[in-house]
């Protein structure tokens, strides 16, 4: 063979060689490209139209589709996307087997007609769209302040069957909206209907729609070792406060420049443990005392409960009870715990507490007794200027306070009533005894035992009809907190003889939240006696509690509630009229000065 041959031959394998490099390398060359940024702008992209197309698109597929399953299957596929072309081409894939009349498209062109190939003047058709009344779940349902549904009504005539409220879309109304930089979608809220059928699927989205449900059938997948589960959960929670959660203005929430950062945080999470802080990092943005995270398949450790309660007064962790008096002393300061600075422990803590300032360190410092841990436990103090260590052990933790009245007369003519402890009749018990009183002291500090105290309690409080707080129940038909309109819910209170003429008094403090701020509205806005103490926690409403996909669950304040004159109630609370703060001398002296005020008030002294 020639060298001139041989060099040819040689030559053409080289340069296959190079061209089956170059070939096979911009393949690996593309998948580096796909950069972390590009991945949460996909996965940002697929949660905003998740959102559009899960709540406010009625079609029949949307409303049977298992949407925790297709979160979890959604991100999965667009989240490797490469471009935006690729973005677009997996989102049409994924929704389009679901809304049918979805329009997506570049945001320099015009989007199609979603209705072309539906006769619109067809007399027999009606129109369908989403009603929510705040958000309907399983557990609202079973709850029943909450629903949505899809409602039917007539083009002409607007009557809806079976409708929450009166607002429905306009017959065939479309909203546009932009779901990344590049991309928009039109999207109907409003489909039109015949013989129970919505219109606008076709024979091959109905198949796509098949192999999709079959598709999501083995597609559960309940844990959080996976970066496309942890992200679907943060998608569902972002479209349920963006949509459905009514405190937005009240809190400043800037709610849509989160998602990304919070996706981020997802991805990047090491183990379930780090993805639930993430998840209750969310909820603290909320600023919403009911807002929590559970994840029921975590692994939980023994809890050790440290025998005494914490108040911070004068920038110290002072204990102010005790269950173990032979280690811990009223008005000890508790300095560390294990070692580690108490106020580090404390601020750490905090961070993954949703609420007011006043309720998150209230929940706080009660969260400080809880350890996780099977190993003694040291824990230093400082009293009387000497720092005191303890290790404790099995048989030194918890601990229960000795019990205390829930029903008492303090001196001749003046009653003590622990309202967190009093149930059953206990008022009706005692009324004609209470009737003769000269002063009664309601002790409202934590949760009320019963719910029925505008039956058995408020009436003999009042000579006149009174109202309380207003629960404003969000009436919504567009995404994004537009146009909302509200139920409004509120409770009355007849009165009731024998008419308790007694000087009242009402202890309130941080710990009093929820139930007990419904009642304590009425004594707030009637002015039914002096309110002792500091700021309640301003967190009242019905809880929602929402399914996350990969398992866990969140609980978040669904409706508005406002004070009776119709101002914020929200993180502001119920104000005392006569302040009192707790102090260290107070505490070791183990005097209530809450309760020494209340006497006070009563015997004459003033309300400076």
């Amino acid at each position: 063979m020639s060298k001139k041959y041989t060099g040819a031959i040689t030559g053409i394998i080289i340069f296959s060689v190079v061209v089956l490099f170059l070939y096979f390398n911009q393949f690996r060359h593309v998948e580096e490209e796909i950069t972390e940024e590009q991945v949460i702008k996909n996965v940002s992209t697929f949660t905003k139209l998740f959102g559009y197309i899960r709540y406010f698109h009625p079609s029949d597929e949307s409303e049977k589709l298992n949407w925790n399953h297709f979160a979890i299957y959604g991100v999965d596929l667009v989240k490797d996307s490469r471009n935006d072309k690729e973005l677009k081409d997996n989102l049409t894939k994924l929704f389009t087997p679901i809304a049918p009349t979805l329009q997506l498209y570049e945001k320099h062109k015009k989007p199609l007609d979603p209705f072309k190939t539906i006769d619109v003047t067809d007399s027999s058709i009606q129109s369908i769209a989403w009603q929510h009344l705040g958000l309907g779940t399983d557990f609202s349902r079973q709850n029943s302040t909450y629903d949505s549904k899809r409602v039917i009504y007539n083009r002409d005539s607007r009557k809806t069957e079976k409708e929450l409220f009166e607002n429905v879309p306009n017959p065939g109304e479309v909203i546009h909206v932009e779901i990344s930089e590049q991309l928009s979608a039109t999207i109907p809220l409003s489909l039109f209907i015949k013989e129970q059928v919505t219109l606008g699927s076709t024979d091959i989205t109905m198949a796509n729609y098949e192999k999709l449900t079959e598709e999501l059938k083995h597609f559960d997948i309940n844990s959080y070792s996976s970066e496309h589960v942890r992200m679907a959960a943060v998608s569902v929670l972002w479209n349920t406060i963006q949509h459905f959660y009514p405190y937005h203005e009240e809190v400043n929430l800037v709610w849509n420049k989160k998602l990304s950062h919070y996706l981020k945080d997802a991805r990047n999470a090491k183990g379930a443990s780090d993805f639930t802080n993430i998840l209750k990092r969310m909820l603290v943005e909320l600023k919403d005392g009911h807002a929590s995270i559970n994840i029921e398949n975590r692994e939980h450790n023994i809890l050790a409960k440290l025998p005494y309660s914490l108040e911070f007064i004068d920038e110290k962790f002072v204990i102010s009870e005790t269950f173990n008096k032979e280690l811990f002393k009223l008005g000890d300061e508790v300095l560390s715990i294990n070692n580690e600075e108490i106020e580090t422990i404390f601020n750490e803590e905090r961070s993954h507490v949703s609420g007011s300032e006043q309720y998150r360190d209230y929940l706080t410092l009660a969260s400080l007794r809880m350890l996780d841990s099977q190993e003694p436990i040291k824990v230093s103090v400082l009293r009387n200027g000497q720092e005191v260590t303890h290790t404790l052990y099995d048989h030194d933790l918890n601990g229960l306070l000795s019990p205390t009245e829930v029903f008492r007369e303090i001196e001749d003519g003046i009653f003590y009533i622990d309202m967190t402890k009093a149930s059953g009749g206990l008022v009706e018990e005692n009324i004609q005894e209470l009737a003769s009183a000269k002063g009664i002291i309601f002790d409202f500090r934590g949760y009320v035992a019963e719910y029925d105290l505008d039956t058995t309690l408020f009436p003999h409080l009042t000579n006149k009809k009174i109202t309380g707080p207003i629960l404003k129940v969000p009436q919504i038909i567009y995404p994004d907190q537009q146009k909302w309109s509200y139920f409004e819910m509120g409770m009355d209170v007849l009165p009731q003889e024998p008419y308790l003429e007694a000087k009242k008094v009402f202890l309130i403090d941080e710990s009093a939240f929820s139930a007990t701020e419904t009642f304590l509205a009425f004594v707030e806005t009637h002015q039914l006696g002096e309110l002792v103490g500091s700021p309640t926690a301003g967190a009242n409403g019905d809880i929602n509690i929402i399914d996350l996909p990969g398992g866990a669950s969140f609980q978040f304040t669904g409706l508005k509630v406002v004070k009776g004159n119709g101002s914020q109630h929200h993180l502001v609370g119920i104000i005392p009229t006569v302040p009192v703060e707790r102090t260290i001398d107070g505490i070791k002296n183990g005097e209530d000065e809450c309760l020494n005020r209340a006497i006070e008030l009563i015997r004459g002294r003033g309300s400076e």
